[in-house]
């Protein structure tokens, strides 16, 4: 099991459908991006949650890292339902999933 230590921080990223996403932009996808691993502290968490209502349609959120850092594996990650989220915790040179909620 990972267990950030006592010095993390924990960051909170939303997207918002009245924010990020306005009515002209609600029916594209949107990218929220990682940090690069070396303008944080490691162990640092983070959780991205899509905010957003039924029907999400083409509004995916597609999560990236800013330096080519992978989560859980993979490049990028996609999040597609309506009030999913992740929570991802930086170790080493990856991001990895430690949560996920999917309603």
């Amino acid at each position: 099991m990972i267990k950030p230590t006592p010095t993390s921080a924990l960051v909170h990223s939303q997207v918002e459908a009245g924010s990020l996403l306005d009515k002209e932009s609600s029916k594209i996808a949107t990218t929220q991006t990682l940090p690069a691993i070396d303008t944080v502290d490691r162990c640092i968490i983070k959780t991205i949650k899509v905010s957003m209502g039924p029907p999400i349609g083409n509004r995916k959120v597609t999560v990236t890292t800013a330096d080519g850092a992978l989560i859980d594996g993979d490049v990028e990650y996609v999040m597609q339902s309506p009030y999913e989220s992740i929570t991802v915790i930086l170790q080493g040179d990856d991001w990895h999933i430690i949560s996920h909620f999917l309603p």
